[in-house]
């Protein structure tokens, strides 16, 4: 792990408890005395979360409460229907909604455009988009472009196998992602890693770099960083 994704992962903490369970988690990683650890990341690791921890306490990183839609809309529904009725974290409500998108087959043409499903995909697209403007701004282009990617499709043999491919990939990626957030097992945190790193070679060795899936799947790994959502606090 490079000193910007330390950087990284260590600024989307919304308050000093995250910021100290993300702290633990990427010790154990980097930590000198352990096997793969290394000094000069450690050094970097205390200095950003110094940073991020001043930034914090200044408000520069305070939490936002979700306002209230101005119409029926429910944002918490998809949640329910995920199965996590008592989930308000927007962290663990943006992954379930992105989790109830990719099992609704959204990224589907004839799903999309079915209509007698256009109510219920119009709810979890906007649902989607509610978390991520208050969980990760930043997320909203991401997703938007990695969904319309995966809409338009690819033109070419060569090309639409390697869509293919890397959609698989990242569905997998995804699935065990979620299965990280409620059990926490580091052999799945592993898995997840692999297929991302996989994803993005593919994205690489075809020249994929328009296509969302690249911005997704780093998006992916700078929040696997983070300690799982679903896990009490030294649960596993």
């Amino acid at each position: 792990m490079d000193e910007d994704r330390i950087k990284y992962a260590l600024s989307r903490a919304r308050n000093e408890l995250e910021l100290s369970r993300i702290y633990r988690a990427l010790s154990k990683r980097i930590h000198p005395d352990l096997a793969g650890g290394s000094g000069e990341r450690f050094v970097s690791l205390n200095r950003e979360y110094g940073t991020a921890l001043a930034a914090l306490k200044s408000g520069g990183g305070a939490s936002v409460r979700p306002s209230p839609p101005r119409d029926d809309f429910d944002p918490y529904k998809v949640v329910r229907e995920m199965g996590f009725p008592a989930v308000e974290d927007p962290r663990a409500c943006i992954y379930l909604a992105i989790n109830r998108y990719k099992n609704a087959g959204l990224y589907n043409r004839k799903v999309r455009s079915a209509p007698a499903l256009r109510k219920r995909n119009a709810a979890i697209l906007r649902t989607v988009l509610y978390w991520a403007r208050i969980y990760d701004p930043a997320f909203v282009e991401i997703f938007l472009s990695w969904d319309r990617r995966r809409l338009e499709g690819l033109a070419t043999t060569a090309l639409h196998r390697a869509g293919s491919e890397l959609r698989s990939r990242l569905d997998m990626a995804y699935s065990q992602f979620m299965e990280y957030q409620e059990f926490g097992r580091p052999m799945t945190a592993q898995l997840v890693r692999s297929n991302l790193d996989d994803a993005l070679e593919t994205i690489e060795l075809y020249h994929l770099d328009r296509d969302g899936a690249k911005f997704f799947a780093q998006w992916l790994l700078a929040e696997l960083d983070k300690p799982p959502c679903f896990v009490p606090e030294g649960g596993s």
